[in-house]
C-alpha cells in the first residue's frame, strides 16, 4: 500500500485533469506558478500586513499587489475591500 500525505499527487494524478482539480494549489506551486488565492484571503492578507506593521501597507510592501489591483480594480479598492480606509 502506497500512503501519501494529504494532497500528494500521484505522478499519474498529477498530470491529469483530475490532479489539477483535486488540489489546485499544489499544482500551481508545483508548475512554478504563484498560489491561488480567493478574494478573502487577499483581504486577510491585507489585513495582517497592517496589522504588522500599525500603518495602512502601502502597494509595494504587499508581495501580491499586482493581483490585489487585477481582483479589486486598484490597491486602494482592495484596502476598502478590507475595512481598511486608505489616505
Amino acid at each position: 500500500m502506497n500512503l501519501r500525505r494529504k494532497g500528494e499527487f500521484t505522478m499519474a494524478q498529477r498530470y491529469t485533469m483530475e490532479g489539477v482539480i483535486e488540489n489546485p494549489q499544489q499544482n500551481e506551486n508545483a508548475l512554478g506558478r504563484p498560489p491561488i488565492y480567493t478574494n478573502e484571503e487577499f483581504i486577510q492578507i491585507l489585513q495582517q500586513k497592517e496589522k504588522a506593521l500599525g500603518r495602512l501597507p502601502k502597494e509595494k510592501e504587499v508581495k501580491q499587489r499586482e493581483t490585489i489591483v487585477r481582483e479589486f480594480g486598484s490597491f486602494k479598492k482592495g484596502l476598502e475591500a478590507a475595512g481598511l480606509t486608505p489616505n
